[in-house]
């Protein structure tokens, strides 16, 4: 960054060190390099914490931020060849950099000012996105130096549309013949890498210990990587997090408002058949599930989120202090200390709200699961009511046949006591009769049963309002069949 009024960019490239696939751990292979050789270190990357890997790749002073997609991609290519060496197997080797990559960061470098620079980046589906600094929002951090007048300061890039809006919908980035951004997957497993765009601006000449602590110093993690990892991998655990819990809460509200629709009128859930309810139901279970996964999902990126900015909150207030003993003065926000949490770090801020947005999605679930208890409790008294029913329709068939046995093989009985072989008119009328009688109830269900489906057939219609509805509601009433039913 010394005596030069050109500028420059930098990828950044955040790796996992280790994939869970078909219920295996899938390490990184030994990529481990020499920390004292600082170009091997650069060539390797460097371990970031326990779990992750991190990658520079410099592009030469100067060369037009228009030309940026094929450093990309020479860049993630030459990976891709780093661990097809130690995988032996190039296939192996880009299946795990495609899967094991959790974002990439272009900075760019300017010695006057970034305001001038503009990113196009092309979208799935014929279309671009404009990345812009975003000088409405705060810098991520500010850098004085005594002997130097111009202040270095660090700002985001805003992506746009084509019709200069921001963009809602996150996109991941995809590496093919050239890279580009598409929709994320819906996926746990997914890797929807993160693409992110910062800028920063400076002036003045700057001392080698400065230009380390900031950029140089990449195997003690210099201020730029550290910020920049931490980004990443925040941004790729509330991106992947976000998207599970948008479409569960969809889901949610698209099921929710259909079943209390289906209850607005009693016929609709009393005229459905129990398969269908059942069916139903096993919906709701089946929904029910869903959520409460995704509520553990966002409960482990909370606690993820929290550690990160802790650390980061640590790191930070480290490197301020280093920047202080060679004469630079680090500014993150208006807080004097660096404390976590914090709404007045910009650095954490973002962090704070992507935790509170989360938070949000966890209510809001968990606001809707209760409804959805709400309808299985109704469903489960639907079918519990027509188990009941058919238990007692069950029961008082049974006492019927029961009587008619008992009946006939009585009246049999007194036959063959008065000497006769066949039924006499008289005998057989009174059998005729109470075999009457016991039928009514088989009788009555049977045109219960008739006079439903009837009005099921006809629900909604005036034939329902005016004759269906008064006379169902009278049937229910009548209880002269009451003695065959168990108490």
């Amino acid at each position: 960054m010394t005596n030069s009024e050109n500028f420059e960019y930098v990828f950044y490239f955040l790796f996992r060190r280790y994939l869970w696939r078909d219920n295996q751990r899938w390490n990184e292979p030994p990529l481990d390099s020499d920390p004292d050789k600082s170009n091997e270190v650069l060539y390797h990357g460097v371990r970031f914490e326990k779990d992750k890997r991190l990658f520079r790749r410099d592009v030469a002073r100067g060369e037009p931020l228009a030309n940026w997609e094929t450093h990309l991609q020479h860049s993630w290519q030459e990976l891709c060849k780093i661990y097809a060496e130690v995988f032996g197997d190039s296939e192996s080797a880009q299946q795990y950099c495609q899967e094991a990559l959790q974002g990439v960061t272009l900075l760019i470098l300017d010695n006057s000012s970034i305001k001038h620079h503009a990113l196009s980046v092309p979208v799935q589906g014929d279309s671009c996105l404009s990345f812009l600094p975003s000088y409405d929002t705060k810098p991520l951090f500010r850098l004085n130096v005594t002997g130097v007048d111009n202040q270095a300061s660090c700002y985001p890039f805003k992506a746009e549309t084509s019709a200069a809006e921001p963009l809602i919908t996150p996109l991941r980035l995809v590496f093919d013949t050239s890279p580009y951004l598409a929709p994320l997957e819906n996926n746990e497993a997914a890797a929807n890498a993160v693409f992110l765009v910062y800028g920063f601006s400076y002036g003045g000449e700057w001392s080698k210990s400065i230009e380390d602590i900031l950029l140089n110093d990449f195997s003690k993690q210099s201020l730029l990587s550290t910020v920049f990892t931490r980004l990443m991998m925040v941004k790729w655990q509330s991106t992947r997090i976000d998207l599970a819990a948008e479409n569960i809460r969809d889901q949610l509200q698209l099921k929710n408002a259909y079943y209390a629709d289906y209850l607005t009128s009693e016929a609709r859930p009393n005229c459905a058949r129990t398969r269908l309810l059942e069916r139903q139901l096993q919906e709701m279970h089946s929904l029910n599930a869903q959520a409460n996964f995704v509520i553990s999902r966002i409960q482990g990126a909370l606690q993820t989120l929290d550690i990160n900015g802790d650390n980061l909150a640590t790191r930070l207030t480290q490197i301020r202090e280093a920047a202080q003993s060679v004469g630079g003065q680090l500014e993150f926000g208006s807080a004097p200390t660096l404390e976590w949490p914090s709404t007045a770090v910009p650095l954490l801020a973002e962090i704070t709200r992507l935790m509170n947005k989360l938070q949000d999605h966890q209510a809001y679930i968990a606001q809707q699961l209760k409804y959805l208890d709400t309808l299985r409790d109704k469903w489960h008294l639907y079918l519990d009511n027509r188990k009941t029913r058919l238990g007692e329709y069950l029961n008082t068939l049974g006492t019927i046949f029961i009587l008619i046995v008992a009946g006939g093989t009585g009246l049999v009985t007194l036959n063959i006591n008065k000497g006769l072989l066949g039924v006499t008119p008289e005998n057989q009328f009174i059998s005729l009769l109470i075999i009457t009688i016991l039928l009514v109830p088989i009788g009555w269900h049977f045109i219960r049963w008739l006079a439903k489906l009837f009005c099921c057939i006809f629900h909604g219609t005036w034939l329902n309002r005016w004759l269906c509805k008064p006379i169902t509601q009278w049937l229910e009433t009548i209880e002269f069949f009451s003695l065959f039913k168990k108490r």
